[in-house]
């Protein structure tokens, strides 16, 4: 082993074609099975063709970037500040895999660069319908949750779902029974640096409800 060590140390050349198969292997196991690349979003868009490549061919709903990603294999939804409701009953299905990300401008090029608490960004359900339906591996972090109104779950609904939810609001959402803001059955969602305010139920849990969870 001392041997070709140093005959590594002597020739550069060889030393670089054995070490490329380890990075490359090292790569292999370090990345997110779900990094298949980045899908944007944008209220405004006016893109002709979206394909959620650019800011400039983002798509105008939620539901479309996240079908795209999934779609696609996994990856990123970045969502241009603004208010995203639709006339579907929940306003946004989340799918394995995709990580759904809000708060920013519309000129970032990585995702470092958004300022979630600056580029307020809004899933409003219009007191009509639930705003968000969960699944297992992916991620809603940096959005706003507001007027999402069901008999269970009025803002985020997670059932047999285990989402990951960060830096989001939850407030003014509204459940006929249990859990006005986040409602979760047989599920075990984390939940981290989340404000409930203003969250209303008819039996239980008004700004979130477990069962078995």
């Amino acid at each position: 082993m001392n041997i070709n060590a140093a005959r590594v140390k002597d020739n550069p050349r060889r030393r670089t074609r054995l070490l490329h198969p380890l990075l490359a292997v090292a790569l292999l196991f370090t990345a997110p099975a779900w990094a298949a690349g980045v899908f944007r979003v944008d209220g405004t868009s006016s893109a002709v063709a979206p394909d959620g490549q650019s800011w400039t061919t983002a798509y105008k709903t939620l539901q479309a970037g996240v079908d795209a990603a999934y779609a696609a294999g996994g990856g990123e939804v970045w969502a241009k500040a603004g208010v995203y409701t639709a006339a579907t009953n929940p306003v946004l299905v989340m799918r394995p895999e995709v990580s759904l990300y809000g708060g920013f401008a519309g000129s970032e090029t990585a995702r470092g660069e958004r300022n979630w608490p600056a580029n307020v960004t809004v899933i409003d359900g219009a007191n009509a319908r639930r705003c968000v339906n969960g699944t297992d591996n992916a991620a809603l972090d940096g959005f706003t949750i507001t007027r999402g109104h069901s008999d269970g779950g009025g803002g985020m609904k997670n059932d047999h779902a285990s989402p990951t939810v960060s830096n989001c609001v939850f407030t003014q959402n509204s459940a006929v029974s249990f859990g006005g803001g986040m409602y979760n059955a047989l599920s075990s969602p984390t939940v981290t640096n989340c404000l409930f305010t203003q969250n209303t139920c008819g039996h239980k849990g008004g700004g979130m409800n477990n069962f078995s969870s």
